[in-house]
């Protein structure tokens, strides 16, 4: 995966968030801009939505993606089921 900061691998392998996952979050789920980065989540919406396109996307749901502003980089990466509403948008 290119552009993983070395913070985001180290991450991403302890918390089993897979490149596949990653490409995922960033390919078809939401997008959100807050406290200058970029969030990218699967969400049960974005489940909904392929789950006949991709068969096992239900095991990604909550993994979420973190960017730099521009998108040049992968800060870290995390699972959180509750995204949404448990983050405090600005």
């Amino acid at each position: 995966m290119k552009n993983l900061t070395t913070h985001a691998q180290k991450r991403a392998s302890s918390r089993g968030v897979s490149e596949k996952a990653i490409e995922l979050a960033m390919k078809i789920g939401r997008i959100s801009y807050s406290k200058g980065a970029m969030f990218f989540w699967i969400g049960k919406k974005e489940i909904k939505k392929f789950i006949n396109i991709i068969p096992d996307i239900a095991s990604y749901e909550g993994v979420v993606v973190i960017c730099s502003s521009s998108g040049g980089a992968i800060l870290t990466t995390y699972r959180n089921k509750n995204f949404n509403k448990s983050f405090k948008w600005n």
